[in-house]
């Protein structure tokens, strides 16, 4: 438990020092964390209200020791560097296709994104703003989903499904994250919160 913690006031440590993320949120907890990055809670106030976000924050390379791994292999610097830009140039056409699919009542709701080349070394920090959504684990644990609600559940899919190909999106099943929500709503596992899973809207 206590590892747990002090893994996750790291994680908190070298988010804090992007703030204020597109000018105006800020970070308040971590809420997931995948092969492709990381997700934060963030928050913004206004007139006395606050309200949350949900924000992916992407390492390119994830780790340090990716770089000199690629050395090892054989790759010199040019190469590398070329090869990062090109992880980052294929996230950026998937944000494309978020953007352009935004306004969908199944899919999530994309808000706003940044993506920035490092001063020091090869990589990016690449930053997507979505919605906030709840787990499905969490709605599980209230009570189990009645058949009617499984059935809409389906048919919500197989709706975000068809304006995912109508879009010629290349997502396919496989990489896609599904959120529990009034409606359904499903987005890339690339951008999403973490694997594959079913999640809810939660409330501002």
């Amino acid at each position: 438990m206590q590892a747990s913690l002090e893994l996750s006031e790291d994680k908190m440590e070298n988010i804090k020092k992007f703030e204020p993320f597109f000018g105006e949120w800020y970070a308040e907890s971590v809420i997931g964390t995948g092969s492709f990055g990381r997700v934060y809670k963030i928050y913004r106030d206004e007139l006395g209200n606050r309200f949350y976000s949900a924000l992916k924050y992407i390492l390119i390379p994830a780790e340090e020791s990716e770089v000199k791994q690629l050395r090892a292999d054989g790759m010199n610097d040019e190469s590398i560097s070329t090869y990062y830009s090109t992880l980052a140039q294929n996230i950026s056409s998937e944000i494309t296709m978020m953007n352009r699919l935004k306004g969908n009542t199944n899919l999530v709701s994309f808000e706003d994104s940044r993506v920035i080349q490092k001063r020091v070394g090869v990589g990016y920090d690449i930053f997507i703003r979505m919605e906030l959504l709840d787990s499905l684990t969490n709605r599980m644990a209230e009570k189990p989903l009645p058949e009617s609600e499984v059935v809409k559940l389906g048919i919500d899919i197989c709706s975000a499904l068809t304006i995912c190909e109508k879009m010629k999106s290349s997502t396919g099943t496989s990489s896609l994250t599904i959120y529990l929500s009034r409606p359904t709503a499903i987005t890339s596992s690339a951008i999403s919160a973490s694997p594959v899973s079913l999640r809810r809207r939660r409330p501002s």
